[in-house]
């Protein structure tokens, strides 16, 4: 493809993904996915500008948004390694504030679509904090894993803003919303989901 015909689609795919159904964004989530593996950061730099814009409005659509863009900058981010581990960096810097603040509004509503808003703030964290870097040693065959903190969700106060949210999210009573009388429907509910990454997130951070 075109550098024309791939700027072409760049610009026109956050609009789209801001009005999609939800079976249409599915579908542009996975493909924002691969020009974000190809071409980010070096080869669209407006994208994060883009994303931080769509984070910082008081539109919902907008906002949704630009949490399926953070997801897909923190799932980009999640096995690079070396120089561009520093680029991540920054993101999480800028970006992180909004998340947290965006995921405490949302833990006090009870409408389906606000579950899935916050279950994806839950999945960003969950990405940017579960970092592989494998080590091979050939002549054992030996893999090793290592996982860091970014250094902003190091801090004390991000990591106590966080922390804090997952538990709430624990100890959130269900809403009616999330209560199906089927118990497979139940357990694909988005605020169920809310509560398993609450977990995910607050047992790995134990586990460090």
């Amino acid at each position: 493809m075109a550098d024309q015909e791939k700027n072409a689609v760049k610009n026109r795919i956050l609009p789209i993904l801001r009005v999609a159904t939800p079976q249409i964004r599915v579908q542009l989530t996975a493909t924002l996915q691969k020009v974000l593996h190809n071409d980010f950061p070096q080869n669209w730099s407006g994208f994060l500008p883009a994303t931080i814009g769509l984070l910082s409005t008081q539109d919902v659509q907008s906002v949704f948004a630009g949490l399926q863009c953070l997801l897909a900058i923190c799932r980009t981010y999640r096995f690079k390694i070396g120089d561009t581990r520093n680029d991540f960096e920054q993101i999480v810097e800028q970006t992180f504030p909004h998340l947290l603040n965006i995921g405490n509004s949302l833990v006090e509503e009870t409408s389906l679509e606000a579950g899935e808003m916050l279950r994806t703030v839950l999945k960003a964290y969950k990405h940017a904090i579960y970092v592989s870097r494998s080590v091979v040693r050939k002549e054992q065959e030996l893999i090793r894993s290592q996982f860091e903190l970014p250094k902003h969700l190091r801090t004390h106060d991000s990591m106590s803003g966080w922390c804090t949210l997952f538990l709430r999210v624990v100890g959130k009573t269900p809403p009616e919303t999330s209560m199906p009388e089927d118990l497979e429907d139940r357990e694909m509910n988005h605020w169920w989901k809310c509560k398993k990454w609450s977990y995910v997130n607050l047992n790995r951070l134990f586990v460090r």
